[in-house]
């Protein structure tokens, strides 16, 4: 698997990093090979050390990943105008003519 630029920062939230903003420069620095995603190779050879200390301290103290919260943490969007815009014929459905 791998991490787009707003799951790794919502990874960095969940971690308690509240003070790291992943901006665009952070996710390039990790992203080496640029194709828009950051593997977990990328993401351990581009640690900071500082970083990766605080990261192994919170694991040791027995952080727990909460797949719950992780899922409650993501962007809320209601696409609903977006896809009316699609279904042109207004039968809540998208065909291949639309």
């Amino acid at each position: 698997g791998a991490l787009d630029i707003d799951e790794l920062r919502r990874a960095f939230r969940a971690i308690g990093f509240k003070k790291i903003e992943v901006s665009e420069d952070i996710f390039k620095s990790f992203d080496t090979n640029g194709d828009g995603s950051v593997s977990l190779e990328e993401f351990e050879a581009n640690l900071h050390p500082k970083t990766r200390k605080m990261l192994e301290a919170k694991l040791d103290n027995g952080f727990n990943f909460d797949p719950v919260k992780w899922a409650e943490s993501a962007p809320k969007m209601d696409l609903s105008k977006a896809f009316a815009c699609f279904d042109t014929n207004g039968d809540g459905a998208l065909d291949i003519d639309e």
